[in-house]
């Protein structure tokens, strides 16, 4: 058999987390059956019975459509076992050496597997944060940066600011202001405001108090 198909994984983060243990999957596609099948024929009650032109003899070459269902055990990053099931239906009558005008259904037959898989290899990390890049949300990240499950940079306050760019990395604050906060709106981060406390729009200066035109 030459099958090409479509691999629907229910482990793809919406029913089930991409890193779960049990990882079930649907097949379907199509291909291409070839078999060869000798025998004798026999009638019910065990008789052998040789066909009128004196065939034992089917090859078939045929195309087939199948679905299959399955279950990949992660029993580790790099180690799996596949259990599988699939129909196989080519449009043939002769896999079982019988056919005959009489004979308009179709052959089908299952096909169980097992076996393991193993990942050769090391997984590409460009930004080599340990997140390998298939899961690596920010496959961009500079060196020596920490990064959470994602391979997205650690942001400890939630702010949007990562920590390696945030002044104030516990305490939520601007992107504006570097993740720092800013009390009274003026601009001025809380920490540098020396009037964290000014009115809605009235004008500071660097220090985050009101003008003095005057002096």
């Amino acid at each position: 058999m030459f099958d090409l198909g479509l691999k629907l994984k229910l482990n793809n983060g919406k029913i089930l987390k991409e890193d779960f243990f049990l990882q079930p999957y649907l097949m379907g596609g199509g291909g291409f059956f070839v078999g060869n099948f000798s025998g004798n024929y026999a009638y019910g009650n065990g008789n052998t019975y040789v066909p009128i032109n004196g065939s034992y003899f089917n090859k078939v070459r045929q195309v087939e459509v199948f679905g299959a269902a399955g279950i990949r055990f992660r029993l580790s990053p790099t180690i799996a076992l596949d259990v599988q099931t699939a129909q196989h239906y080519p449009f043939t009558e002769k896999t079982d050496n019988l056919g005959g005008p009489d004979n308009k259904l179709y052959d089908r037959f299952l096909v169980h597997s097992l076996g393991l898989t193993a990942a050769i290899g090391k997984a590409k990390d460009t930004d080599g944060d340990g997140v390998p890049d298939r899961k690596d949300k920010c496959p961009d990240t500079p060196a020596g940066v920490k990064v959470d499950a994602t391979g997205c940079p650690v942001d400890t306050d939630g702010d949007g600011v990562a920590d390696y760019q945030d002044k104030c990395p516990d305490v939520k604050g601007l992107p504006a202001l570097q993740g720092c906060p800013d009390a009274d709106g003026d601009g001025v981060a809380d920490a540098d405001d020396k009037c964290p406390n000014t009115p809605a729009g009235v004008r500071v200066d660097a220090s985050g108090c009101p003008l003095d035109a005057d002096g």
